[in-house]
């Protein structure tokens, strides 16, 4: 029997699909924080302009809201295709050649870059972590550690979508393999 008869790849594809609901969940969790960011900017305004009351806390949420949104969707952006691409060629290239390119695309680019940062940010967000790094403000939210923490969650999810994107590209790979060896020995 041939490596490549194993029908559909049922193993690889189950562990792509594990990796990209750890994504999904986690990407449509963090969307919710969008929701929270609008209600808590309507807060901010109406205490502003109306009771002439400003707050650090909100204002910080805010922030602290966006850029759990960014780091922690943005895995999920790449695994609905949401991501703005330049595809003058991809989006004209065969199944194969877009295979290939997602595949090396991933391998050689989305990955090491992933292993880079993580690598770089994880002391940081460690020494945050350690001292519980809170705001520079006065009133602030003491959570700093809790930001520098998601750019570690960033490299982690990213790295597991760039997993789940080349075993996708790989499988399709090995499929159109299989199938022309189908059509030759025929």
């Amino acid at each position: 029997m041939d490596k490549l008869d194993i029908p559909h790849f049922p193993l690889l594809r189950r562990f792509a699909a594990f990796l990209e609901r750890i994504v999904a969940t986690v990407g449509k969790i963090t969307l919710c924080f969008l929701l929270l960011m609008v209600l808590c900017e309507f807060a901010i305004v109406i205490m502003r302009y109306v009771f002439n009351y400003g707050s650090i806390v909100y204002q910080e949420a805010i922030f602290y809201m966006h850029g759990f949104v960014i780091m922690l969707s943005s895995a999920y952006t790449l695994q609905k295709d949401g991501h703005v691409r330049v595809d003058v060629l991809y989006s004209h290239a065969s199944p194969k050649t877009k295979a290939l390119i997602d595949l090396f695309g991933a391998l050689i680019f989305l990955m090491p870059f992933t292993l880079f940062l993580a690598f770089y940010s994880l002391p940081y967000a460690l020494e945050s972590i350690i001292i519980l790094e809170g705001s520079a403000d006065v009133g602030g939210i003491q959570g700093v550690y809790l930001l520098k923490s998601a750019i570690v969650l960033f490299c982690f999810l990213f790295f597991i979508q760039g997993t789940a994107l080349a075993i996708h590209a790989l499988i399709s790979l090995l499929s159109e393999h299989k199938n022309l060896a189908k059509t030759h020995s025929a």
